[in-house]
């Protein structure tokens, strides 16, 4: 227990920016000791394919599109005020560029998907099967996002990355994903600033 508890508090102190995805792979595992039941599988050993890279990489590019051009801008007219606050968001991280690229492209992609899609899909999925699974893991990584401007982009995202996970079993196509789409995103802010 105590263990489990300097791994939520020494993040903070060191690494604020990267701390909210260590808290959640810490509790992601103490839950898990909690219920041992069955262990969660997160396919890490298994391979990934050049034509899957490759599928992932279209697809990533694919609903970075849509919702970059389609779904964005519709949402930043209906949630003017939350689009303003995720601009300023943004202003701030570009000011630090490379601690921003460090927890958006590497930490964020790498914890997120390992809870998201590696120990919340695949446990929903035994107890309530693939649909519910997710459509819950969807809702709680557009809400982790804490912006009603992301959220529908983020949602579109999160059924892409569940999808990626339940058709391949493993966690490295959506971490690839991901990182993909968080790169693209953090790329083209950086020239636009």
């Amino acid at each position: 227990m105590a263990l489990y508890f300097a791994v939520l508090l020494l993040p903070e102190l060191f690494f604020p920016s990267a701390a909210v995805w260590v808290q959640m792979l810490a509790m992601a595992g103490f839950l898990r000791l909690l219920t041992l039941k069955r262990p969660v599988w997160l396919g890490l050993t298994r391979r990934m394919t050049a034509r899957g890279i490759v599928l992932t990489v279209l697809t990533a590019l694919a609903v970075f599109f849509v919702s970059t051009f389609f779904v964005a801008p519709i949402w930043s007219f209906v949630f003017v005020r939350s689009a303003e606050a995720y601009a300023g968001t943004v202003n701030a991280m570009m000011r630090s560029p490379l601690p921003g690229f460090v927890q958006v492209c590497v930490i964020a992609p790498i914890a997120e998907e390992v809870f998201f899609r590696g120990y919340v899909l695949p446990n929903v999925r035994v107890r309530h099967g693939k649909a519910a699974a997710l459509v819950v893991t969807t809702a709680l990584f557009s809400m982790l996002h804490f912006n009603l401007y992301q959220m529908a982009s983020v949602a579109l995202v999160g059924v892409a990355l569940g999808a990626l996970y339940l058709r391949t079993g493993t966690v490295w196509y959506p971490i690839l994903f991901h990182f993909l789409y968080n790169l693209i995103s953090f790329l083209l802010l950086l020239m636009m600033n």
